[in-house]
């Protein structure tokens, strides 16, 4: 008989989107030197296509000790390569 002709089909799926970051509390703070103590709340990160995207923090250290302002950074990637 005649062989049918084989038709196929190529489908690409794409992770372009960046991870959501949530802090965990408020985005900013005041404490009185040398009495309160700063303990870090951190940030969630969620995504799409990654379950497991690690939250990264960095910035300043917070010394309670030292009047000023301290900037503390939260990063995340997933594993596409998209970043919050």
């Amino acid at each position: 008989g005649n062989a049918a002709t084989q038709l196929t089909r190529t489908v690409t799926v794409a992770d372009t989107t960046a991870p959501v970051l949530t802090l965990v509390g408020e985005a900013e703070l005041t404490l009185e030197c040398g009495v309160d103590t700063y303990s870090e709340a951190g940030a969630t990160a969620s995504d799409a296509c990654d379950p497991d995207v690690e939250v990264v923090i960095g910035g300043d250290t917070v010394d309670v000790a030292t009047p000023g302002t301290y900037v503390v950074t939260y990063d995340a990637t997933d594993a596409s390569g998209n970043a919050a």
